[in-house]
């Protein structure tokens, strides 16, 4: 099944190899945890919800603004390697 609008394939080859990158780097591992952690202290300690709540979107900013440079990164990778097989 393919995205409506797709219609540059390589590009969507590229997001795809990038999102596995993350989801098997030790970063997107640390971060799923975090999440796990935090959900887990919520529901025992209602109280503190909101104030680990706010520690957790300043963490998950911060997180997700370095993956996405390292993203960058490794998509202009692949990109490189794309061109590299085609020629």
């Amino acid at each position: 099944m393919t995205k409506k609008g797709s219609t540059n394939l390589s590009k969507t080859k590229v997001k795809e190899k990038s999102d596995e990158l993350f989801i098997n780097s030790p970063k997107g591992t640390k971060l799923f945890q975090f999440t796990k952690k935090v959900r887990r202290i919520a529901k025992r300690h209602p109280h503190l919800y909101s104030l680990y709540l706010m520690k957790f979107a300043v963490y998950y900013r911060l997180k997700m603004q370095e993956f996405k440079m390292h993203a960058e990164i490794e998509r202009k990778k692949i990109i490189l390697e794309i061109i590299e097989q085609t020629e």
